[in-house]
């Protein structure tokens, strides 16, 4: 058992163990490369970006003390830290889902409308009055 504990121990004085560190290694260098595509974000929509990055920054604080995110749950009601993360990520994830909906509808009808202007500015004509089934049919 002594060989998953490291000699470090938390702020707390609890022992740390080494898949413990190993994974918030992996998701520190993670939250460090959405807050790179964060900051990078923020030049074309500021909103976005700077939201992007404050969030980045608070995971990454949370990732290193999880007891902070407990404390934040007591202080608004729900028990526990992992559950009060789980349901801001259901939060965001589904105002995600909605914007990506937003933007593909929309895109729908975009083309939807060149499509049809198109059509209207370029009408193509039936060549010498006979239709395609009457063009098939004597060609038969």
């Amino acid at each position: 058992m002594n060989q998953y504990f490291l000699s470090a121990s938390s702020i707390d004085g609890a022992a740390v163990s080494a898949p413990s560190i190993f994974f918030q290694i992996v998701l520190t260098l993670s939250l460090l490369g959405i807050g790179l595509y964060a900051v990078a974000l923020r030049r074309r929509i500021a909103a976005l970006g700077n939201t992007a990055a404050m969030v980045t920054m608070a995971a990454m604080v949370l990732v290193w003390r999880p007891d902070y995110a407990t404390h934040i749950a007591k202080a608004v009601g729900v028990g526990r830290g992992v559950d009060l993360i789980f349901y801001c990520w259901v939060i965001i994830s589904l105002v995600m889902i909605l914007n990506l909906h937003f933007r593909i509808r929309s895109q729908t009808e975009q083309m939807t409308e060149l499509v049809r202007r198109m059509t209207l500015d370029n009408p193509v004509s039936e060549p010498s009055g006979n239709s395609n089934d009457e063009n098939r049919m004597t060609n038969q």
